[in-house]
């Protein structure tokens, strides 16, 4: 999965919300990627989904909606989505 190509990925988010992540699926950071989604690391279940959207909404002092919530299917989009408007 890619993110959009006409949205370009703030590196120190990216890097962000990646560390999240690999704390979350208990992986290591180096072994993730922003075009990675739920089919792609295995602990990515719903309840792992919900930590991720909760630990990323207060790093980065927002609250995705629940439609921002259901379209995530990548940690490009998670980013996107927590960095969009906030330029």
């Amino acid at each position: 999965m890619e993110a959009q190509s006409n949205y370009t990925i703030h590196p120190a988010a990216g890097r962000k919300v990646m560390e999240i992540a690999a704390g979350i699926f208990q992986v290591d950071a180096a072994s993730i990627d922003l075009a990675m989604g739920p089919d792609d690391i295995e602990r990515w279940d719903s309840l792992n989904h919900l930590r991720l959207i909760t630990e990323t909404e207060s790093a980065f002092s927002v609250r995705l909606t629940m439609n921002q919530i259901q379209q995530i299917q990548s940690l490009a989009d998670l980013v996107r989505f927590v960095t969009e408007g906030n330029d």
